[in-house]
């Protein structure tokens, strides 16, 4: 509910209240018309969903307009020597994940392919030590130094992503899903 609060609050400040209908709905029924929407957006629920990616990609094709997209941004695991070296190293997850949260496994993105052509985005190789460095501070509150640190990482990242195959490192992935 203070989601809600937070998005009526930005609609009321953005002006746009009046044009602004906020939805709760399960992902399985979603309210809305097909062929409504010119973008979906959602960061970090399709992991969630992994029982069962059917549904939640049915739901979203069917909302898009036919020349519609949708971006989810994800945590991912492609690499099975990363998989194995997690269990070994003791990073914590975040403060908010839920305890059966895991990311999505690389074979979740053929269910995508299924009802969307998939462009994917890789992040996160290097960067996931942002966390160590920071120690769960922001980084605008964070020493010179240990901001050239992450920016450091992040273009390093940038950097070894443009490699192929070096995507299947990736801990974070950015899906942009246009409607078959």
């Amino acid at each position: 509910l203070e989601a809600l609060r937070d998005q009526r609050r930005m609609a009321r400040a953005n002006g746009t209240r009046d044009r602004t209908r906020l939805v709760v709905a399960s992902c399985a029924h979603l309210p809305l018309e097909a062929d409504s929407f010119d973008r979906v957006v959602g960061i970090g629920i399709l992991h969630h969903l992994q029982e069962d990616l059917h549904t939640p990609c049915a739901e979203v094709s069917r909302i898009l307009k036919p020349d519609g997209f949708a971006v989810f941004e994800e945590p991912i695991i492609r690499s099975a020597a990363l998989k194995q070296l997690r269990t070994y190293v003791p990073v914590p997850p975040p403060r908010d994940a839920s305890p059966h949260c895991r990311p999505l496994e690389g074979a979740a993105l053929q269910h995508f392919a299924r009802y969307f052509h998939a462009e994917t985005y890789s992040f996160g190789l290097f960067s996931r030590f942002e966390r160590l460095l920071l120690g769960g501070r922001p980084l605008e509150f964070a020493p010179w130094w240990r901001k050239a640190a992450v920016y450091g990482l992040h273009y390093l990242d940038y950097v070894l992503f443009r490699i192929r195959g070096f995507d299947h490192f990736a801990g974070v992935v950015v899906l942009k899903l246009l409607r078959r």
